[in-house]
């Protein structure tokens, strides 16, 4: 029997571990996944603020889709979650076309509640037009985890409300007082009456 043979038949049998192949009997082993919270802010989950403070920053840099991860990822259910990214990161990026770069945040309320609900309140200031944010958290364990946000540019009643002020949105309509009634010329006699009929 040719000695080369079995040489060749091992050769054709071991896997080829050149292209980073492993062997059958090595099991692969996935690459290890970040978590979301360690790439976003894991440092600022024990303070919601912080992560708020995060946010904005992502936003001046005008990195949406990393902001849209500050806020989303800090609730592990929903760090892969495309749909719930892109509805913070598009809308951010479109008021970035319409207001201009952004400027700053002026917190106008921050309230923890109990310990449990975290809410921050206030206007960020962009080049052409103020936007009114607001962000809810929930405390999860240690962590706070993003519940809601919501951001508008239509709040002037937002802002009366804050100042203190009471301006009807409807205007009262005051109606006229009625006209008394006008005379007969002169001359002219006055109709009748009617007698009773007994």
């Amino acid at each position: 029997m040719n000695s080369a043979l079995p040489v060749v038949l091992a050769f054709l049998l071991v896997p080829d571990l050149s292209m980073g192949q492993q062997p059958a009997s090595v099991p692969s082993q996935p690459a290890p996944v970040p978590s979301p919270t360690d790439s976003a802010a894991p440092d600022q989950q024990s303070d919601y603020n912080k992560i708020v403070d995060r946010f904005f920053e992502m936003v001046k840099a005008e990195k949406y889709t990393e902001a849209a991860h500050v806020l989303i990822d800090s609730n592990p259910d929903d760090a892969y979650n495309v749909e719930k990214h892109e509805a913070v990161a598009k809308p951010l990026q479109k008021i970035r076309e319409t207001f201009g770069p952004f400027k700053d945040f002026k917190p106008l309320v921050s309230k923890n509640l109990n310990d449990a609900v975290g809410y921050v309140y206030g206007i960020a200031i962009y080049e052409r037009n103020p936007v009114r944010y607001e962000f809810i958290f929930f405390k999860d364990g240690t962590a706070w985890r993003m519940f809601h946000i919501d951001f508008n540019v239509n709040f002037v009643d937002e802002i009366r409300e804050q100042a203190g002020v009471h301006i009807p949105t409807v205007p009262t309509v005051i109606q006229s007082p009625t006209a008394t009634p006008i005379a007969p010329p002169q001359g002219t006699p006055a109709p009748e009456k009617p007698s009773p009929t007994p």
